[in-house]
C-alpha cells in the first residue's frame, strides 16, 4: 500500500552535502556499514528505502544534488514526521518515539517524539541491561507489553505512559548490516498491538533504516 506524505514531506535530503548526489551520499553510509555491499546493490537498497517512507519518484530524487531539490525544511524532523504518519497508518499510534543507539559509548537517546512535552527529545543516558535489551538488542526482535503492568516490568515511567491513554507498547528494532541502529516506540491504548498489527510493523523496518541513515549522515557534517 502506497502511504500518502508528499504534503508534508516536500523535501527530505536539504541538510545533505550539497556537493554530492543523493545516491552517493545514502549508498555510502550503507557500504559503510556493509564493506561487501556491491554498489549496484547499495543503489537498488537506497532506491527501495526512499522508496518506503513515499519520497516521491526515488530515480529522480537520487540522481539529484541537495541543492536542486526544493529547500528550508530541517530533513530530520521532515523524515522522523514522515515516518510517524507511515507508523500511525500501518499499526497506529498514540505516542511515538524514535531511539537511537549509540553502541560505541553504550548510550541511548530519544531523537524525535511526537508529544515533546511529555517526552522531550532527550540527551544521552547510558544503557541498560534487561529483558528488552536482551530480545531487541540481542535476538534483533520486535517486543510487546499489551498492558500496562507488562510495560511497569521493564519501564520505570509506566505512571507516565499510563497518564497519557497508553497501556500497551511495541519496540520495533532497526537494523542495519547486523547492529540495531535505534528503535520505532510505537504506544496506545491496553491490548492494541494484535498480532496481525505486529505482523504489520516489519514492513515499516526499511522507511526506519532510510531515517535511522539519514540522521546519522547529518551528523557526519556536523
Amino acid at each position: 500500500m502506497r502511504h500518502r506524505y508528499v504534503d508534508d514531506l516536500q523535501n527530505p535530503t536539504s541538510s545533505l552535502n550539497p556537493v554530492f548526489t543523493i545516491a552517493r551520499q545514502v549508498t555510502e553510509v550503507l557500504r559503510r556499514r556493509d564493506p561487501k555491499l556491491p554498489r549496484a546493490e547499495a543503489e537498488a537498497r537506497a532506491a527501495q528505502l526512499l522508496a518506503d517512507i513515499a519520497i516521491p519518484d526515488p530515480a529522480r530524487v537520487l540522481a539529484s544534488y541537495a541543492f536542486r531539490l526544493s529547500g528550508g525544511m530541517n530533513q530530520r524532523v521532515m523524515i522522523a514526521m514522515a515516518l510517524e504518519r507511515l507508523v500511525n497508518d500501518t499499526v497506529g499510534v498514540t505516542l511515538f518515539t524514535l531511539m537511537e543507539i549509540d553502541h560505541d559509548k553504550g548510550v541511548a537517546r530519544r531523537n524525535f517524539t511526537n508529544m515533546p512535552e511529555a517526552y522531550p527529545v532527550s540527551g544521552e543516558k547510558p544503557m541498560q541491561h534487561d529483558r528488552w535489551t536482551d530480545h531487541v538488542q540481542g535476538a534483533h526482535q520486535t517486543i510487546v507489553a499489551n498492558s500496562i503492568e507488562e510495560i511497569a516490568e521493564v519501564f520505570p515511567d509506566y505512571p507516565l505512559i499510563q497518564s497519557l491513554g497508553c497501556e500497551s507498547c511495541m519496540n520495533v528494532p532497526i537494523v542495519v548490516a547486523g547492529k540495531v541502529m535505534g528503535t520505532l516506540n510505537c504506544l496506545n491504548v491496553a491490548g492494541h498491538f494484535t498480532p496481525e498489527r505486529v505482523a504489520a510493523a516489519e514492513t515499516l523496518k526499511q522507511a526506519g533504516a532510510i531515517a535511522f541513515l539519514l540522521n546519522e549522515n547529518l551528523k557526519r557534517r556536523g
